[in-house]
């Protein structure tokens, strides 16, 4: 099952199996043929195109529920590698670079230059795809169907690369990071980053790709010497190398009506010379990898981009409120969750109107399982992992786990989590930071510290 029962809050309730319905309805089992739409096959919109939001929004929840509907998901890429090598080509460069917006051959459709040429992410963002599958489910996928896929991808980096004159590293310029309301930046921090774990990915299984041991070496170099920029106190993670020398919004001028969004209210020449954020870059770049950066990186750049983000995208919310959690902020995660659980439930502000927004249905399970819920997803932990902290109206929360081979059931309610093995081997669980083994068929109960009711 992939219910998610949700106690003591039945706006939070119908917001979250309102979501789980789309995210079942909208995927076809056992056809790698299509993924699932921007629009959650609801609506018109983006022409039924596929985005980065199948790997990075919806691919979790099928994940952690279903892994045979996920192993669709990363097989349309695979299958969809032909139109991937045709979109390199067509811009001169070698491998494979999957669209902004796909059909399903793998073919760019995007309309709009700067989307198209620049918001190149995806290409790194469906080789993360496959490594958290294979890492999740099914480990040799990635030295099997992947393989070749995540080859190619590495390939295409290292044609998009370059190295400007006195520096000793590479760079990836001309790029557009999830933030979208930033046109040509220099060295995005999450598009680099995400571009090293593509890189190291193929140094790793580029035998099985067809890779020769000469471009696994230069993949390898190229994964460990792209930056991600700071400011010059080494703390704060800049999105991108020009953001800092861009003009100030000006919000409180110019966007007078906060119930739409801020580029409804400005021109886009406006939007690409100033600072401001459409949704979450560096902090869904601290979504991805928390371990890398310390809790008082994550402050700083919250503190930093918040009041700089006009979270005019549905994507925006979901990595906000993960990061408050992150961070403690109760409240504030409260209001993020509420921002994306309303969206398409809220008719008042126009709803589903124009289709679903599905990837704002992934969001969704993700704050409530791995935020409020805490679990660590398979590329950050080996270890089943939970630390919940649940809101204050929530009197329990309860949700399936699809775990490399396991099937587990999570009970969090008033400062107690119970655990339930219902598969036949054991596995160790840590929870609030107490790790123990999990006979197969057994519950094992956890207390929090503090005997906090969160």
């Amino acid at each position: 099952g992939a219910d998610v029962l949700i106690e003591g809050d039945d706006e939070a309730q119908l917001a979250m199996r309102a979501s789980v319905y789309h995210l079942l309805r909208a995927h076809v089992p056992g056809d790698s043929r299509v993924a699932i739409d921007a629009k959650g096959y609801a609506g018109e919109a983006y022409w039924g195109r596929f985005f980065w939001d199948t790997e990075m929004y919806l691919l979790p929840f099928y994940l952690y529920t279903d892994p045979l509907r996920a192993r669709t998901l990363v097989d349309f890429r695979v299958r969809a590698l032909p139109g991937a090598r045709d979109n390199a080509a067509s811009y001169g460069y070698r491998g494979a670079r999957y669209p902004w917006e796909s059909d399903s051959d793998g073919r760019e459709c995007c309309p709009n230059w700067q989307y198209r040429d620049h918001e190149i992410h995806v290409t790194a963002d469906v080789a993360y795809a496959m490594a958290h599958y294979a890492r999740a489910a099914e480990p040799a996928y990635v030295r099997g169907p992947a393989a070749e896929a995540i080859v190619e991808a590495a390939r295409y980096w290292l044609d998009r690369m370059d190295r400007r004159p006195g520096d000793s590293h590479p760079s990836i310029l001309g790029v557009m990071g999830p933030n979208e309301y930033g046109p040509i930046n220099s060295n995005n921090a999450y598009t680099n980053r995400l571009a090293a774990f593509a890189l190291k990915l193929a140094a790793e299984v580029g035998q099985e790709g067809g890779a020769t041991p000469k471009e696994r070496c230069a993949f390898a170099e190229a994964a460990a010497g792209l930056p991600i920029p700071r400011a010059k106190d080494g703390v704060l993670v800049l999105e991108n190398e020009e953001f800092a020398t861009r003009a100030d919004p000006r919000f409180n001028e110019l966007w007078r009506n906060r119930n739409a969004t801020y580029a409804a209210q400005v021109s886009q020449e406006r939007i690409y010379r100033s600072k401001c954020l459409k949704q979450a870059d560096v902090l869904m770049l601290m979504m991805l990898f928390p371990h890398e950066f310390t809790d008082a990186e994550v402050k700083a750049a919250w503190d930093y981009y918040l009041p700089f983000t006009t979270h005019d995208s549905s994507l925006s919310a979901g990595a906000h409120a993960i990061i408050a959690l992150r961070l403690g902020l109760h409240e504030q995660a409260w209001e993020f969750w509420r921002m994306s659980a309303d969206k398409d439930i809220d008719t008042e502000h126009g709803g589903a109107a124009e289709g679903i927004h599905i990837a704002g249905c992934g969001a969704n399970w993700q704050i409530a399982v791995l935020g409020f819920a805490g679990m660590a997803t398979a590329l950050q932990s080996e270890t089943f992992t939970l630390a919940p902290q649940l809101p204050a109206r929530w009197k329990r929360l309860v949700f399936p786990v699809a775990w490399r081979g396991s099937r587990l059931r999570v009970d969090v309610a008033a400062g107690r989590c119970e655990v339930t093995n219902l598969g036949q081997e054991g596995l160790q669980v840590r929870v609030w930071g107490e790790s123990r083994h999990l006979p197969g068929g057994q519950m094992i109960a956890f207390e929090r510290p503090g005997k906090g009711k969160r």
